[in-house]
């Protein structure tokens, strides 16, 4: 695949400045360097068995995405081919099997991820997960306004001060893109 890009792109091979604004590198996603910028897409071709730490790869790579950016994985002769083939034959090699739909998502669920769309054929694979369009890495504080509403009294008895709820549903478009988590103030 790289190669076709940079036969059609001959410019893509550069660090910086590619004309038709493409940018490939080739690599460990571990290795990429920061000059490289937000990335719109990564693909994890015939390889996602390979990883060796399927959950943290995806981490580090939605954290090199813009917002609204897809992490594609896939591979061309189907889950089923690779896990009895590849993995069954290798477990060294291919430690790990393709995820099916649910297990994706569990494997996601506490990641800033979406599934956007999931095939599996008999020889194709190809999950799409898709950064939330208006995700954000917190640096700053989170400013929520809203009405107060009563709790059971837990927090304050725990924590000896008083704390306050806000519902979240006035709140849902605001709070879309935030990685899960605690939020306290």
């Amino acid at each position: 695949m790289i190669e076709a890009v940079h036969k059609n792109f001959p410019s893509s091979n550069a660090t910086a400045g590619n004309e038709p604004q493409v940018r490939t590198w080739l690599g460990d996603v571990q290795s990429i360097p920061a000059y490289q910028g937000l990335f719109d897409a990564a693909y994890f071709n015939a390889v996602f068995g390979n990883v060796y730490d399927q959950r943290d790869e995806l981490l580090r790579t939605a954290l090199l995405l813009k917002p609204g950016g897809f992490i594609v994985i896939s591979h061309p002769l189907g889950r089923k081919w690779l896990n009895e083939s590849l993995h069954a034959k290798d477990p060294v090699m291919v430690p790990h099997l393709l995820p099916d739909q649910a297990q994706l998502e569990a494997l996601i669920s506490d990641l800033p991820l979406r599934l956007h769309s999931y095939v599996e054929e008999e020889q194709l694979y190809v999950a799409t997960l898709q950064v939330p369009e208006n995700y954000r890495l917190q640096r700053d504080p989170v400013k929520l306004h809203g009405d107060v509403t009563s709790g059971f009294g837990r927090g304050s008895r725990q924590l000896g001060f008083a704390t306050a709820n806000l519902p979240p549903k006035p709140l849902e478009q605001e709070l879309d893109g935030l990685p899960n988590g605690v939020y306290f103030g």
